[in-house]
């Protein structure tokens, strides 16, 4: 295939058909541009290109030290390879399946408002330029296109997934949140979800504590994660202090230090796709173990998958929080 070359710029401003037409691009090219689709072109073209803003939720994850700003790329962007690859293989690599009636989002930090924002669903990719496309309909969400490839010792590249609270100022509307911890009411959640065949990652709740009852950017209390499944030797920050039993199964309690936050994750020892859970149970449990202050506020509840290889095929099937819910 001989190469051609669209300014990264262009990209959403013009249309294919304009392209072609004021920058001479052979109308043969058409079809794949068209085939490829307006989504994953932006974020093919992301790569080299970034608007230099730093990512909100960069200080809430493993190396919350870490600062995102990417210079600015105004060259032109060489894209003949990757057309070439969804050509060939339809939609290139590390890709799935769309959800039927979905719709397609591949910028980094994209945000969905679901039911009226009674949730959000969050693209969260903080700590990669590579590409990653959610497929998101109604509270289900799918990882049609990730291919990362970060050390598992390391923080993740992403973590997509769905909130209801307030996350970095961005909050739900009826969530229930913020809600005390000493008199935190049942917090009932369902969620089924589909594993990846490869790579590594955890599928994992992640609960948001803060000191006070708002927080328009790192909460500063704790950060409890209940995780489901994993895959690839990831494991929790900190290290394994205990084993409890709740909901019926059997968790594996860890413990570790952020730099203004404390962590703690429950890990199921037995892996399960689909869970009908109290999350105050972990609360409660966390409060005896000293995990958290009953006088902090629960701000921010999600789900989601934190990647850091792979994550293509990783899919939220169904999910519900309900804060005061029984």
């Amino acid at each position: 295939m001989v190469p051609f070359v669209l300014a990264s710029n262009d990209v959403g401003i013009r249309t294919f058909a304009e392209v072609a037409r004021e920058d001479g691009v052979e109308p043969a090219f058409l079809p794949l541009l068209e085939h490829l689709g307006l989504p994953r072109f932006q974020a093919l073209v992301r790569e080299a290109r970034t608007d230099g803003r730093e990512s909100r939720a960069a200080a809430s994850r493993r190396n919350d030290h870490w600062s995102m700003r990417l210079p600015r790329h105004y060259a032109p962007v060489f894209v003949a390879g990757a057309l070439a690859a969804c050509a060939e293989g339809g939609a290139g690599p590390g890709a799935a399946t769309a959800l039927a009636g979905g719709s397609i989002h591949c910028d980094p930090f994209d945000s969905i408002d679901v039911h009226g924002k009674e949730y959000v669903v969050q693209a969260n990719e903080w700590n990669s330029k590579q590409i990653q496309c959610l497929s998101v309909n109604e509270t289900a969400f799918a990882v049609t296109e990730a291919n990362f490839s970060l050390p598992s010792a390391g923080p993740p590249a992403s973590f997509p997934s769905i909130y209801k609270g307030c996350h970095w100022g961005n909050c739900t509307d009826r969530s229930g949140l913020p809600a005390l911890v000493s008199t935190l009411p049942a917090v009932p959640s369902h969620w089924t979800v589909t594993s990846a065949a490869s790579g590594a990652y955890d599928i994992a709740y992640d609960l948001w504590f803060n000191q006070t009852a708002t927080a328009s950017g790192q909460p500063n209390g704790t950060e409890l994660m209940i995780w489901l499944d994993h895959a690839g030797g990831v494991q929790p920050a900190g290290s394994r202090i205990a084993a409890v039993l709740i909901g019926g199964a059997v968790w594996d309690v860890w413990k570790g230090r952020m730099s203004g936050w404390t962590y703690t994750a429950y890990v199921r020892q037995m892996p399960v796709d689909s869970v009908d859970l109290d999350l105050r149970e972990f609360v409660q449990d966390a409060l005896v173990r000293g995990t958290i202050n009953p006088a902090w506020y629960l701000i921010d509840v999600e789900a989601g998958f934190e990647i850091w290889q792979g994550g293509s095929g990783l899919a939220t099937r169904s999910f519900s929080a309900v804060v005061g819910g029984g």
